[in-house]
C-alpha cells in the first residue's frame, strides 16, 4: 500500500522537509503549490551573502520573517542592511576578502558598516559569530550589542588583529575605545568562544581591567593570546616572555567569570601554563559552579595536574585533557578516587601516559559515563577482563549509559601469558586458539554497549612517536581489530542506535559484504569515516553503496581529530546569494 505524501499531516511533511537539501526543496515548490506553503520556511531559513547578490531585494524583504540565520561575507548591498529580520537568531560575519574582490561597487557597504546597521535594526539576535575578521569592527557596533540587544546567548570571535576606532572616535575621549567596548559587550552573553590576538587582552604588557562577566556560564579560549603574524615576522617580541605573560593575562580574564559552569582553555603544548595561579583560584573557589573542565595542550607536570584535580569540585561531569602530556599515575589516582563517581564525559586523547589499563578502569568504574575517548586499549585486555580478586568474568564497560566511544583497539605483538578459558563458555578464547577467536571475543564485549550512537576505532594521534612502542608497531603493521564479517563483526548487530562508525588509520578495510550488512543492521547510521579500500577507485565504488543508503562516507584527514563526529541534520546549508536557482522562483 502506497501513501501519497500530500495525504500526510502538514506536521509530518514539514519534518520531511528538514531532510531535503535546497535544490530538492525548490523542485517540490515548483511542482506543487501546496509544498510552497509547507517548505518555504526551510528555503529562507539560512541566507548567505557571498559576493554580488542575485537574490532580489523585494523577495528578501517579503520573506524576511522566515530568515533565522544570516551570513555575511565582507560586503552587503546598502538597501539589504535596512531590512528587519524579525525571527533572526544567528548573525555570522565572515571576512574573507579573496571571496569578494568583485563586490566593490558603490551600491555595497563593507562588513563593519553593515554589521552596525544590522545590529541596530535586529536587537533580538541570540547568537553572534565573527570568523576570520580582518577589517575593523568599530566601537559603535559593540556599543549597540552591549546596550540595545535584548537577551543574547552566545558570542564567537576569531580574529587576528585588534579592532580600531575611526579618527573621530579616537579623538572623542568620552567614548570607549573599541577593545573596551568589545569587553563590555561580552558581559551581555552567557557563552563565549574567543580566539583573539594578544593586543585585545593586554595593554603595554599588562592585563586589561576586564569587565566582570557575571552572566557567563560557558567560556572557550582557543589558542587565545597568540602573537600576530606581523609580530612573528618582525621577530620583535620575546616569545618566551610573551607566552608567560599571555597565560597570566588569560587567567586574569577567566577569573572575572565567577559563575562559570564550563571552561575550555586550549593552549599550545609549548606554551607556559600559569598552574600556580590557576590552583590558587580553585582554592578560593572562584568558579564554585564549575562542572566541565577542558585543559587542552597544557604543558603541566603530573604533580600539578593531580593538585588541580584534587581542587576541582566533586560535581565534575566533563574532563578533557587532550594532549596534556603531564598526566600520569598521580593524576589518575586522584581522578579515580575523586571524580569517577560523577564523570559523564572523559577525553584523554594524546595523553601518552594514560595507558590502556587506565582507560579500561575508567570505562568500568565511571557508572554515569556517556562519552569516552582514549588513545588505545589492547584486544587481550578486553577479551580477558575479569575481577582482579575473584578472577570471574565481569562487564568491561558501563553499558547502560555509554553513548560515544573512541579508542584504537590494538593487538599485542607478543602475549605475556596465555589467555585462560572462562568457565561454561567453551567458545571463548583459550590457550592456543586463533586470532579469529580473539577478534570474536572483543566483538562480543563491544556488543554489550547496545546504547552506542558513535563508535570510533580510529588511531587519532598524528605523532605516533608519542605512543608506547608496542602500540606504535601495532598501528604500522595493522595489528588491530579485524572488521570483516568473517572475524566477528556480525556480533555488533544489536548496536541499533549507531549513527557514526569510524576506523581511520587502522589499516583495516571494509568490503561489499560488510557495507551491505551495516545498511541492514545499523538503520540509524549517518556517517562512516575510514578508508574502505587502499585502492582509490575501489574506495569510491564502495562509498557509493553507502551513499545510496543515505550514509556519508569519507576518509578523514589524518591531521584532524575524529573525536565524536556527528552530522547535524538541521544544517543543510542555506540559500546562497550566488545560487542561480533562487531568482527563478516568483514570490
Amino acid at each position: 500500500m502506497t501513501i501519497d505524501i500530500l495525504d500526510l499531516p502538514v506536521e509530518i511533511q514539514f519534518i520531511i522537509g528538514t531532510y531535503l537539501d535546497i535544490r530538492s526543496l525548490l523542485s517540490c515548490i515548483r511542482v506543487c503549490q501546496h509544498f510552497r506553503k509547507t517548505y518555504i520556511s526551510h528555503v529562507w531559513r539560512d541566507i548567505i551573502f557571498r559576493g554580488p547578490p542575485r537574490i532580489q531585494h523585494q523577495s528578501l524583504q517579503e520573506n524576511a520573517a522566515l530568515v533565522e540565520t544570516l551570513v555575511l561575507h565582507r560586503y552587503i548591498p546598502k538597501k539589504f542592511c535596512f531590512i528587519k529580520f524579525c525571527r533572526l537568531k544567528t548573525l555570522r560575519l565572515v571576512d574573507l576578502s579573496k571571496c569578494v574582490s568583485e563586490a566593490t561597487s558603490a551600491s555595497c557597504v563593507d562588513l563593519p558598516v553593515a554589521a552596525a546597521v544590522l545590529a541596530k535594526r535586529n536587537p533580538w539576535i541570540l547568537h553572534l559569530e565573527l570568523s576570520y575578521v580582518q577589517t575593523e569592527i568599530s566601537e559603535k557596533f559593540w556599543t549597540i550589542v552591549a546596550t540595545e540587544w535584548r537577551d543574547p546567548i552566545s558570542l564567537s570571535v576569531r580574529c587576528r588583529q585588534a579592532p580600531k576606532g575611526t579618527e573621530a572616535e579616537e579623538d572623542d575621549k568620552s567614548k570607549q575605545n573599541p577593545i573596551e567596548a568589545f569587553w563590555s559587550a561580552c558581559a551581555r552573553f552567557k557563552e563565549l568562544t574567543l580566539d583573539l590576538p594578544s593586543s585585545m587582552m593586554e595593554r603595554d604588557k599588562t592585563s586589561l581591567k576586564f569587565t566582570t562577566l557575571k552572566n557567563l556560564k560557558k567560556l572557550t579560549l582557543a589558542r587565545a593570546g597568540q602573537l600576530s603574524d606581523l609580530d612573528e615576522l618582525r621577530g620583535n617580541i620575546n616569545t618566551s616572555d610573551h607566552r608567560q605573560r599571555s597565560a597570566k593575562v588569560e587567567l586574569a580574564m577567566i577569573q572575572t567569570c565567577p559563575n562559570l559552569e564550563y571552561l575550555c582553555w586550549d593552549r599550545s603544548a609549548t606554551s607556559f601554563f600559569s598552574g600556580a595561579g590557576f590552583m590558587e583560584a580553585l582554592r578560593r573557589q572562584v568558579w564554585a559552579n564549575l562542572s566541565s573542565l577542558l585543559l587542552r595542550r597544557m604543558a603541566i607536570k603530573d604533580e600539578a595536574m593531580a593538585d588541580i584535580l584534587s581542587l576541582v569540585s566533586k560535581r565534575l561531569i566533563e574532563l578533557d585533557l587532550r594532549e596534556s602530556s603531564g598526566f600520569g599515575s598521580l593524576s589518575f589516582n586522584v581522578l579515580s578516587e575523586r571524580h569517577f563517581v560523577s564523570l559523564k564525559r572523559l577525553c584523554m586523547l594524546g595523553c601518552n601516559r594514560f595507558t590502556g589499563e587506565m582507560a579500561l578502569s575508567a570505562l568500568k568504574a565511571c557508572s554515569h559515563l556517556e562519552s569516552m575517548a582514549a588513545d588505545y586499549i589492547y584486544m587481550e585486555d578486553i577479551a580477558e577482563h575479569k575481577d582482579v580478586v575473584t578472577g570471574n568474568p565481569e562487564p568491561w564497560a558501563c553499558y547502560q549509559t555509554l553513548r560515544e566511544l573512541q579508542v584504537f583497539v590494538a593487538r599485542r605483538q607478543h602475549q605475556a601469558k596465555p589467555l585462560e578459558p572462562e568457565p561454561k563458555r567453551v567458545e571463548l578464547i583459550s590457550r592456543g586458539q586463533t586470532l579469529k577467536q580473539l577478534n570474536i571475543q572483543v566483538f562480543r564485549q563491544l556488543s554489550t554497549l547496545n546504547r552506542l550512537k558513535s563508535l570510533t576505532l580510529s588511531m587519532d594521534i598524528f605523532d605516533l612517536q608519542l605512543l608506547p612502542s608496542e602500540v606504535f608497531k601495532a598501528v604500522n603493521e595493522g595489528a588491530s581489530l579485524d572488521l570483516r564479517l568473517s572475524s566477528g563483526l556480525d556480533w555488533l548487530a544489536n548496536l541499533e542506535l549507531l549513527e557514526h562508525f569510524g576506523f581511520e588509520r587502522t589499516r583495516q578495510e571494509l568490503g561489499p559484504k560488510e557495507l551491505h550488512w551495516m545498511k541492514m543492521h545499523w538503520r540509524q547510521l549517518k556517517t562512516v569515516n575510514g578508508q574502505l579500500s587502499h585502492d582509490q577507485e575501489q574506495h569510491k565504488s564502495l562509498a557509493s553503496i553507502l551513499k545510496a543508503a543515505g550514509v556519508s562516507c569519507s576518509e578523514a584527514d589524518n591531521n584532524n581529530s575524529s573525536y565524536m563526529r556527528f552530522i547535524d541534520e538541521s544544517h543543510r546549508g542555506g540559500v546562497e546569494d550566488n545560487y542561480s536557482t533562487v531568482s527563478e522562483i516568483e514570490y
